[in-house]
């Protein structure tokens, strides 16, 4: 993957940088006026520039989902790259369910864990605005707790999660999910994910 992204790259900068440099320097098809010479290579920077940026963008978009949470902050699975992380999903009526996964969790397994908590928003189209959900959550969510709001069940498409009121996955290092509990919290359910999590911590990868 990285080599293949370094491949493209190269070939962009080489299309849209050494090839308009060559033909502005060396001039095969006839002098320019100076003028006209420096116009053409300001716009070779700012291809090359929103070339760039947009291709960074893109890499990280598609390689997971970042979502805006009540305080208008983006974060994802992206954002934390090289750590196992605790998606933590559901909706407005598991909401207590959620924080009771996340509590039993972080009792049961060691160090600072890193946790994502995402709202199925979907419901919500079309009867409130962003800006309501937004409010409703602030008023009622302590404020060191971020919720990401997805309107689109951006989630459940990308790791595959079930349509249930609470859901806990597990993503490896890599955003790779692991594994998936659903419902309340039970004795079984709660070592088979503590498990997974201690694993994926320790190795990066999924068990």
């Amino acid at each position: 993957m990285l080599l293949t992204g370094a491949a493209f790259l190269l070939g962009l900068i080489s299309q849209f940088v050494l090839l308009p440099l060559s033909l502005i320097l060396f001039q095969p098809l006839g002098r320019r006026r100076p003028a006209t010479a420096l116009g053409s290579l300001l716009v070779v920077v700012v291809l090359v520039t929103g070339t760039t940026a947009g291709s960074g963008l893109a890499q990280e978009t598609q390689s997971g989902l970042l979502l805006k949470d009540q305080f208008g902050n983006v974060d994802g699975p992206p954002r934390h790259r090289g750590q196992a992380v605790l998606l933590i999903y559901g909706k407005v009526e598991g909401m207590r369910r959620m924080k009771a996964w996340e509590e039993r969790l972080r009792d049961k397994v060691p160090g600072a864990l890193v946790v994502l908590r995402g709202l199925d928003a979907r419901e919500a189209q079309g009867k409130k605005t962003e800006t309501e959900v937004n409010e409703r959550l602030q008023l009622n969510v302590p404020r060191d707790i971020a919720i990401l709001v997805d309107w689109k069940g951006e989630f459940i498409r990308a790791y595959g999660l079930p349509d249930a009121n609470v859901s806990t996955t597990i993503l490896d290092a890599q955003g790779k999910s692991c594994h998936t509990a659903s419902g309340p919290v039970t004795p079984e359910a709660l070592e088979q994910v503590r498990r997974v999590l201690v694993r994926a911590r320790e190795t990066g990868t999924c068990p």
